[in-house]
This record gives C-alpha cells, sequence and structure tokens, in this order.
C-alpha cells in the first residue's frame, strides 16, 4: 500500500511540477488560455495544501504505514528534493507567474488586475467588519461553529455584490478567462492577506488555524474561497450600449 501512495503522490507531484516549468513556455507561445488553466491547477492543490496544515493528504495517509519519517518517506525523490520542494516550486511558480503577466502586458491585464485588488479590498472590508461583529458578539451567545455558519451566506451575497459592483464600475466585458483571472487575483490576495497578516494578529500556525475549526465550518470556508473566486465569471454578464444620443442603455 506503501508503495501505491508514493507512487500516486510521485505521479501528482510531476504533474503540478511540469505545469510550472511549462508556464514561462507558454507565455512564450502566447498561450494564455493554457497558462490559466495550469495556474488555476496548481492554485487549487495549494489551497489543499492549506486545508491540511501545509501538508499533502498524502503524506498524512503514506504516514499509517511506516515509521519512517524522512522527507521523502512518502514519495519518490531524492531527500533534498522532497525536503526543499515547496520553497523551489513555490518559487519558482511566482517566477513564472511574473513571466506570463510580462507576456501578457497592457491594458487588459491592468484592467484585470486593478479589479482583483478592488474586489478583494471590498470582500476583505465586509469581512473584517462581519469578523469582529461575529467575535464580540454572535460568539459569544451562539458558540463559534453556528457564528462561522451564519457569517458564510453572507459572505457569499456579499461577494456577489462586490463582483458585480466591479463589473459594472469598471465596464469588464464578458470574458470568462478575465473574469476568472481577476477572481483568482483577488483569492490570492485574500490567502496571502489571511494566513500572513490575520494568523500573525491572532498568534496563531496555519495548522493552529485549521484545528479550530469544524469540519463543518472548515469544508463552508473552502466552498466560500472557491464560490469567491468563480462569482466574478456569472456576474453583471449584460453588455452595455452606447445610444447615438450618447444615453448608456442595456441590451
Amino acid at each position: 500500500m506503501l508503495t501505491a501512495i508514493k507512487l500516486l503522490h510521485t505521479v501528482i507531484w510531476a504533474f503540478l511540477a511540469a505545469s510550472i516549468l511549462a508556464l514561462p513556455i507558454l507565455a512564450v507561445l502566447r498561450r494564455f488560455r493554457w497558462a490559466a488553466i495550469l495556474t488555476v491547477i496548481v492554485l487549487l492543490e495549494c489551497v489543499v495544501l492549506a486545508a491540511n496544515g501545509g501538508r499533502c493528504p498524502l503524506t498524512d495517509l503514506a504516514a499509517r504505514y511506516t515509521l519512517d519519517r524522512a522527507g521523502n518517506f512518502d514519495i519518490y525523490l531524492p531527500n533534498w528534493l522532497a525536503r526543499y520542494n515547496k520553497g523551489i516550486f513555490g518559487t519558482l511558480f511566482v517566477l513564472s507567474e511574473l513571466i506570463v503577466v510580462w507576456r501578457w502586458r497592457g491594458s487588459a491585464v491592468q484592467q484585470t488586475v486593478k479589479a482583483g485588488v478592488l474586489y478583494f479590498m471590498l470582500v476583505f472590508s465586509a469581512g473584517f467588519v462581519l469578523g469582529t461583529i461575529r467575535t464580540l458578539w454572535v460568539v459569544p451567545k451562539l458558540g463559534v461553529r453556528i457564528a462561522e455558519l451564519i457569517e458564510a451566506p453572507l459572505m457569499f451575497g456579499l461577494s456577489i455584490l462586490a463582483a458585480r459592483w466591479v463589473v459594472r464600475r469598471l465596464r469588464l466585458p464578458p470574458d470568462y478567462l478575465k473574469r476568472l483571472t481577476f477572481g483568482c487575483v483577488a483569492l490570492g490576495l485574500m490567502l496571502l492577506v489571511e494566513f500572513t497578516f490575520v494568523l500573525w494578529i491572532r498568534g496563531l500556525t496555519i495548522r493552529e488555524y485549521f484545528a479550530t475549526r469544524a469540519p463543518i465550518s472548515r469544508a463552508v470556508y473552502f466552498l466560500t474561497l472557491g464560490a469567491f473566486a468563480v462569482i466574478p465569471v456569472f456576474v453583471g454578464r449584460e453588455r452595455s450600449n452606447i445610444a447615438p444620443s450618447g444615453i448608456p442603455t442595456r441590451s
């Protein structure tokens, strides 16, 4: 069983590593659609790692079948590469994404990044206010789990309103790839702030942060994050036209 787990882990690692290494090549070839698809796949893996306290779930599964705790006990990689894998490929991923953005530069990219930053700021600000209310007034009366479950649909609704406002404010075209990109930009900023500044303020590690969440509220939390990234694709899809008189009309 351990051999099968290590083999599966190695195959998944090879696919993700190849995806990261392929990003600069796709950028040079201007295959931005494929670059976006691979980026989303890698980001989903990052979410899985974050949800599991920074470890691959297969690592925990492999640990059940051996007492070995070397860096590569759960995967067919050299020990040094297994130990520093996240740092090496995390750095390569960031550098690869910078190359993709550089090749895809221009007003469209600037508009997409601007939309993502604005979307993040709106939802994060709303979440900060709701989180304060939840911690100070709702948790003492109803408990942590119920308070988090009450907050989740409110954040979902506020995310829809924020995405719709950004789309209309910046007059973004109904291009699903650009919409998904600005949603992923916002999600990346949200995770960065959540797992650095917010955890620092609360004095928690990533593992402690997820340990404090009940399984149900943890699942709802990640569903909300996923929805946060894709909501821009589905809102404000109507096109804006300009009438001969110069008055905007809806088609």
